[in-house]
This record gives structure tokens, C-alpha cells and sequence, in this order.
């Protein structure tokens, strides 16, 4: 029996690339009787085969070396799959696999806190105690070697995938107070997201943009405040349902994504199959991920070299199209297929079937 851990989607992790993780695993295996999937008992996700821990959410770090422990020997489990939290040491006779999504504290530790990135440091140590170490691209690979090179041969690169199913809406939800033309972000208010040049870039545009995700009540005053020019341009949904979701990837002129780091980075692989085209930069996962079929900007920090791609689309709908054709090849890569394919060549490798 395999047990996965589904925890990140009953923590803040849910809303971020993590979670989107989490959840395609279960989705590729939850009518699969070998498989597990770990929840807080407090869960009230609607998913077979769940094995429920007591475990604290805070301290999950700390905490598992104790409780998870004891749940893996409980039922014999035959492998264990972290999806983002630290591999415990024990059992020993347990197979482990730590998936690891980036090295962004490490490569911007001014970005966080300390005791964030101490907790970053004890997950990606304890890959050493796994057998198989899964990257979510090239990119993660080379950053992870950086910091820990004895990794190497424990290193297996599968890309996440996006679900065939999306962007494919039956039903629409009328979202108000949307304009009939607008640019589009999605993501956190996080530093490395770079959301500031995006804003510099709209007030020179003078387009509206439309930012979904979680910010908080400060973190939108600071953003409004620092963009007084442009600030009734800018429209905050907060975070939306899929569906929803899918409508303003759909419907917008391009999606605006300058990040300083990505370790794969769903949004810009969304809207394109929302045939919606991405301005992206060119650091961290995204050349490798989008290759030719999305617009880059050299200097992540140029906002007038971004607004001059966002006019650059606006006034030539041929650009556009030339990206999106071509795009069903670029995500067959990103399949359901091809995701559960070399994951379960994993499990077989470390022979656990």
C-alpha cells in the first residue's frame, strides 16, 4: 500500500502550486485501491482511502518524526510520498519520496523570515532519508543540486500536469464588474511574484487589471496606496473557484506574469489552454515549461520593456495567434497520461508493486 500525503490542502499550501500537486495526485489515483491519502482528522474532503493524523497543523516539521511515524507502522505501508512537507527517518524499512517544487527561499532569502526558511532547510535535508527525490522541472533539479549536489542520483524530473477538463466550461457564472477588456494576474502578493512591475507597466498601459488570489486587507491598502494613478484600473477578486477562474483566463488580453522565480508555474500552462497568451520573464522554470509559445521579457524589473509587449499584443492579434498555434503540442506534455505514466514508473522502480 502507497500512502500519499494530501495534508497541503487543508493548510494555506492549498492555494498555491503545492496544493494544485496534491490534488492531481489524488485525482490520478483515488479509484486506485492501493492507494492512500493522508488527511488532518478535521477533514471534511470528500475523498475514499483516507488515513486521518492528529497531528498539529503548525508543526507539521516537527511533529511528523512522532506521529507519522507510528501511522506508516500502524498499516504497513509499503512507500511514502511527501508531497512538500519533510520525509521522516523512520521507519527505516518504508520507502520515502520527498517532492520538492522549489528552492525560493534558498536562491531569495530576503523574501522571507527566518524561521521560514529554517523549516524550508530541515524538508529539503531530509531527503536524504528518501529514496527518490521527484522535481517538478529541469530548473528545480539544477537548484536543488546547487545546495545539495549528494542528491543526484536520487533525482527523477516529472512535470505536473493540467487537467484536460480544464477550460473546458459548461456552465457560465456571470462575474460582475468585470471590463470588457483587461489584463490578468494570478497568483499571491509574495515578493517574487513581482506584482510592483506589473502595476508600473499597467499605469503606463492604462488598461485595467484584474488580480485574483489571496491578499489580505493590508496587503491590497499597500497596493492601492503605492499606485494612486493607476489604482482605479485595479480590480481584486480574491480567490475564485475554477470556473470562474477559467472565464477571466478566457476572456483576457494576456496574462501577466514577470516572476522572479517559478518552479513550475501552473497560470501562464492555464491560460494557455484558455487561449489566453502569457508575458512572462525568463527566470527560474518558465523558458523550459512555455518554451515558444509565450512572450518573454528580458529584464524582470523593466516594466516599460513589459508594457511594451502588452501594447505589442493589443495591437497585433497576429502574435497571438502565432503562440497559440502549435499549443496543443506543448501541453500533451503537461497530460494526465504522461504525469501518471512516470509516476507509477517511480513506484515500480523502488518496487513497490
Amino acid at each position: 500500500m502507497i500512502l500519499i500525503d494530501g495534508r497541503p490542502l487543508q493548510t494555506y499550501s492549498k492555494f498555491r502550486g503545492i496544493g494544485r500537486y496534491t490534488n492531481s495526485l489524488i485525482e490520478a489515483f483515488k479509484n486506485d485501491k492501493r492507494f492512500f491519502f493522508l488527511f488532518f482528522r478535521d477533514s471534511n474532503l470528500n475523498f475514499k482511502n483516507t488515513i486521518s493524523i492528529n497531528s498539529p497543523k503548525k508543526l507539521i516539521t516537527f511533529t511528523d518524526n512522532f506521529f507519522l511515524k507510528n501511522i506508516l507502522k500502524k498499516y504497513n505501508f509499503k512507500l511514502f510520498h511527501s508531497t512538500g512537507y519533510a520525509v521522516p527517518k523512520k521507519p527505516l524499512k518504508i520507502k520515502k519520496i520527498l517532492t520538492v517544487h522549489d528552492l525560493t527561499p534558498l536562491l531569495f532569502p530576503s523574501f522571507f523570515s527566518k524561521r521560514h526558511k529554517e523549516i524550508f532547510k530541515i524538508i529539503l535535508k531530509s531527503g536524504k532519508y528518501a529514496d527518490i527525490i521527484i522535481c517538478v522541472s529541469e530548473s528545480t533539479k539544477v537548484d536543488l543540486l546547487k545546495f545539495f549536489p549528494e542528491y543526484e542520483k536520487k533525482i527523477k524530473v516529472i512535470y505536473n500536469y493540467v487537467s484536460e477538463k480544464f477550460c473546458k466550461i459548461n456552465k457560465y457564472i456571470l462575474l460582475k464588474n468585470i471590463p470588457t477588456k483587461y489584463f490578468l494576474f494570478v497568483g499571491g502578493s509574495d515578493s517574487i511574484k513581482n506584482i510592483e512591475t506589473i502595476l508600473k507597466a499597467i499605469d503606463i498601459v492604462k488598461v485595467p487589471l484584474i488580480i485574483t488570489g489571496l491578499f489580505s486587507d493590508r496587503d491590497k491598502e499597500k497596493i492601492l496606496r503605492n499606485n494612486q494613478s493607476s489604482s482605479k484600473l485595479i480590480i481584486f477578486t480574491g480567490f475564485l473557484d475554477n470556473n470562474k477562474l477559467m472565464q477571466l483566463y478566457k476572456n483576457a488580453i494576456a496574462l501577466l506574469y514577470p516572476s522572479l522565480n517559478e518552479g513550475f508555474g501552473y497560470p501562464p500552462l492555464e491560460a494557455l489552454k484558455c487561449d489566453t497568451v502569457s508575458i512572462v520573464s525568463k527566470r527560474g522554470s518558465l523558458p523550459e515549461v512555455l518554451k515558444d509559445r509565450a512572450l518573454y521579457i528580458e529584464d524582470p524589473f523593466n516594466y516599460e520593456e513589459l508594457a511594451e509587449k502588452m501594447k505589442l499584443l493589443m495591437e497585433k492579434p497576429s502574435i497571438k495567434n502565432n503562440i497559440l498555434n502549435g499549443k496543443e503540442e506543448l501541453l500533451s506534455t503537461y497530460s494526465t497520461k504522461n504525469f501518471k505514466e512516470k509516476i507509477l514508473a517511480i513506484y515500480k522502480l523502488l518496487d513497490i508493486f
